[in-house]
């Protein structure tokens, strides 16, 4: 499918990317709605997201690219090289003192199970491949039917390789590093007897899968 909406080289892009291509300006917005949704989400006042939670969302994106990250990409741009050591360099001694400053116990791990307030739970699926040990299951959807639960995820590892093989850096010999995400999308089905989602929610007990 995504093949299809990508089209052909030296072909003419299909009608739905011409349509859809008018909002690639979104993706400047993207990553402030990432960074700030859950800082907005502490803000609403009100458990339900609705839609006017969705526009102050927006609204609060759009500021910080405009008001934030633009000024400081173009402060960026004029800084000397120095500056732009120091600003990372700054940046890690600040967060080391600020851990020293303001530990927090319980190990770096989130909890497996946290209710957030009245039928809203954050809670990790038990959930692992066999044959991926070495993978991380990351971004996870679950749908739940009268029939049965499909769950799909993707198991993701990265991997190094260096070489020196036609490799050149200003036309001299140079050693490459090439980082290489491997992602394997997974797929199952949980038959509806197997997981008891009212007692896991209820009472934070992981259901063995």
């Amino acid at each position: 499918v995504l093949l299809g909406f990508a089209g052909l080289q030296g072909q003419p892009a299909p009608r739905l990317v011409n349509v859809v291509s008018s909002l690639n300006f979104l993706e400047n917005y993207s990553y402030a709605v990432y960074v700030s949704q859950f800082i907005c989400w502490h803000l609403w006042p009100t458990e339900q997201a609705g839609v006017l939670f969705f526009v102050f969302l927006a609204s609060v994106a759009v500021a910080l690219v405009h008001v934030v990250q633009k000024p400081a990409e173009a402060c960026l741009r004029q800084s000397s090289n120095w500056v732009l050591l120091l600003i990372p360099v700054g940046m890690t001694i600040l967060l080391v003192v600020l851990n020293l400053l303001y530990p927090v116990g319980g190990g770096f791990s989130l909890p497996e199970y946290t209710k957030i307030g009245e039928g809203i739970v954050d809670a990790r699926l038990p959930i692992a491949a066999d044959g991926l040990e070495r993978s991380v299951l990351i971004n996870p959807s679950l749908s739940i039917g009268p029939l049965g639960h499909v769950l799909v995820a993707r198991a993701h590892r990265r991997s190094r390789e260096r070489t020196r093989h036609d490799c050149f850096y200003k036309s001299k010999a140079a050693t490459c590093i090439d980082e290489i995400w491997h992602s394997d999308i997974v797929v199952a089905f949980i038959p509806p007897d197997d997981i008891d989602f009212r007692l896991w929610m209820n009472t934070g007990i992981r259901p063995h899968l």
